[in-house]
């Protein structure tokens, strides 16, 4: 991954800002359940936290 993102990129800068962000905002998830008392449910929290990540990823990408 991190190989196609430079030959995209062409810039180490740029993927360590998208690789950043998707990291950041997995932890705040994570915070976020924490703070708020909720299960951790494995099927259901997953696959919110995978989806998020694709969001925050397409918009990073978009927005370099």
């Amino acid at each position: 991954m991190f190989m196609i993102m430079l030959i995209q990129f062409n810039s180490f800068y740029h993927i360590f800002i998208v690789i950043n962000a998707v990291l950041l905002s997995t932890v705040g998830v994570l915070i976020g359940l924490i703070l708020s008392w909720q299960p951790f449910g494995i099927v259901m929290c997953r696959i919110d936290i995978i989806a998020l990540a694709r969001v925050v990823l397409n918009n990073n990408i978009l927005c370099n």
